[in-house]
């Protein structure tokens, strides 16, 4: 049976490579084998052209099983189950001929465009790159919380070891046996960890500003959500990012949070009150930072100089060392709004080297 269907296109600025990498990315989300994965990679990688992808016209390969198996080093076997997985799965249409003949054609005017073909349609993934991109969109970013949960996970155990309490590190264990996250891949049950063990610290007078100030209303308490943004589009609405007034205290320096513990107010209020008078000892001028406050938000313009102050006490030689923080700041401010960094991927960062400096 020969199928004439035609789709509706990439993007632009999707490339057929990209796509492939795309279905490899999310693959497993729409419940897809890793040879199933393997073998449309190799169809749209190897076996069509750029311009296949123009909207309206058929995107299809043909080549026999054997040859493809070869090509691939896939059974047989494999290759026909896969292709009916895809097919089940929405992916592909199979339109093999009696006996599974395979053929096609393509126009001899120059343009090269498949005319017909007997073989494997990709219509049906390339009308689903718009839902394709979103899960590859949701995927990226769920695995950047993964990443900076684990970070704080590590760090509040690293907290409640320090304590040398034996009750409060056996409560740790039995959160997390081994102390490890490594084999946890659900956000969900992470977040689930993580506040259990900052219970835990919740027992203990702690000198690490995760006291809350008594007169602290629940707005200057309030977290601040950081939306990461994607470069792939801007359809679909960014997932935010819990980032609280307590895990911000954890990556400053001694010196900032020792200010914050003689101030007495472990509010985003107080943080950024303190943040205030550490810009201008970095030569940052008060209408400058009222202007960054204005763009960024208080509370974000504070984590840029609570990170740049922690980089400014690192040696000389070090890769993230702030040699001139008025000019990091700037840097770091501008690299936020143009959506190049964020919030999350600084925080996780710097936690991570808190962790490695304490180890």
């Amino acid at each position: 049976m020969s199928v004439t269907l035609r789709h509706s296109g990439l993007t632009e600025t999707l490339t057929r490579f990209e796509f492939a990498d795309l279905i490899a990315q999310t693959g497993r989300y729409f419940d897809l084998s890793k040879t199933a994965i393997t073998l449309i990679s190799h169809y749209i990688k190897q076996r069509t052209s750029d311009d296949d992808y123009i909207e309206g016209r058929i995107c299809a390969v043909w080549p026999r099983v054997n040859a493809t198996a070869i090509k691939t080093r896939l059974s047989v076997r494999s290759i026909n189950n896969a292709e009916r997985e895809l097919a089940e799965r929405g992916f592909i249409i199979r339109t093999t001929g009696r006996n599974g003949f395979r053929d096609g054609e393509r126009s001899n005017d120059g343009s090269k465009q498949v005319v017909w073909a007997c073989g494997v349609n990709l219509q049906p993934a390339i009308d689903r790159a718009a839902e394709i991109l979103e899960k590859a969109e949701e995927v990226q970013l769920e695995e950047l919380a993964v990443k900076a949960t684990r970070s704080e996970i590590r760090y509040t155990n690293k907290l409640i070891r320090q304590l040398e309490n034996p009750n409060l590190l056996q409560k740790a264990l039995e959160i997390l046996p081994n102390g490890r996250s490594a084999r946890v891949n659900k956000l969900e049950r992470l977040n689930d960890i993580l506040e259990s063990l900052k219970q835990i610290l919740t027992l203990v007078d702690s000198d690490v500003g995760t006291a809350k100030s008594s007169d602290a209303s629940a707005e200057d308490d309030a977290p601040i959500y950081e939306s990461i943004k994607s470069n792939n589009s801007s359809r679909h609405k960014p997932k935010q990012i819990e980032i609280t007034s307590r895990l911000v205290l954890k990556i400053s320096a001694d010196e900032f949070r020792q200010q914050v513990v003689d101030v007495g107010d472990y509010s985003w209020r107080g943080i950024a009150n303190i943040a205030s008078y550490f810009a201008r000892g970095f030569g940052i001028s008060a209408r400058r930072w009222t202007d960054i406050c204005s763009e960024l938000g208080e509370r974000r313009a504070a984590v840029c100089i609570i990170i740049i102050h922690r980089n400014s006490k690192l040696s000389e030689n070090h890769h993230y060392f702030a040699r001139s923080p008025a000019a990091c700041f700037n840097g770091m401010v501008k690299a936020i709004k143009s959506g190049k960094t964020d919030l999350n991927g600084l925080i996780g960062s710097a936690l991570e080297r808190a962790i490695h400096e304490q180890s």
